[in-house]
């Protein structure tokens, strides 16, 4: 029973950071203060615009909403501004990351956190290098903003019963213990 829970808690938490985080973005770009930072980076860096950074804003602050803002701006910007978003990941996601640890664990999170910017700054360099041998049909496709539809698939069956008996393991420990694997 500890088990479930402490999968509730952490799913969510999870969830709890990701609408606090998808909620001050909207806020922010309700304000307008989005759109006006936005808009002041656009007229300091003119070759990639408004739409890149309100794209990244959002995206450094949630991953998935950033990412989608990122596809809709289609090829080679929005390619790399995918890149680096999924590869850095966002605030929200180091939020959560750090609520796993407890204060004073002694995990010093500035490494961290340097970390998660040059992860994305390679990824992004990485990226660019090979998106040039990239046909440019394959950059456009990274645009398709169209929802993927949920279908029963039969041949998904077997492995959703596989991980249903992998999470009664975690479920039911009373059980686990009296089953000896090694006899």
């Amino acid at each position: 029973m500890n088990a479930v829970r402490s999968a509730a808690s952490g799913i969510l938490s999870i969830c709890a950071f990701v609408v606090a985080f998808s909620a001050v973005t909207a806020l922010l770009r309700a304000v307008g203060l989005t759109g006006a930072l936005a808009g002041a980076l656009g007229k300091l860096f003119p070759a990639l615009g408004e739409p890149f950074f309100t794209a990244a804003l959002a995206g450094l602050l949630e991953v998935t909403g950033g990412c989608i803002a990122a596809a809709s701006l289609g090829g080679r910007a929005g390619f790399l501004l995918c890149a680096f978003l999924v590869s850095f990941s966002s605030l929200s996601i180091i939020f959560q990351v750090r609520s796993c640890f407890f204060d004073g664990c002694g995990v010093r999170f500035g490494r961290f956190y340097r970390s998660r910017l040059l992860h994305g700054g390679l990824t992004t360099l990485f990226a660019a290098l090979f998106a040039r041998w990239l046909p440019p049909a394959v950059l456009a496709a990274s645009a398709s903003l169209s929802s993927p539809v949920p279908r029963a698939d039969p041949h998904a069956v077997l492995p959703a019963l596989c991980l249903l008996c992998m999470c009664s393991i975690l479920a039911f420990p009373e059980w686990r213990r009296n089953v000896h694997f090694y006899k």
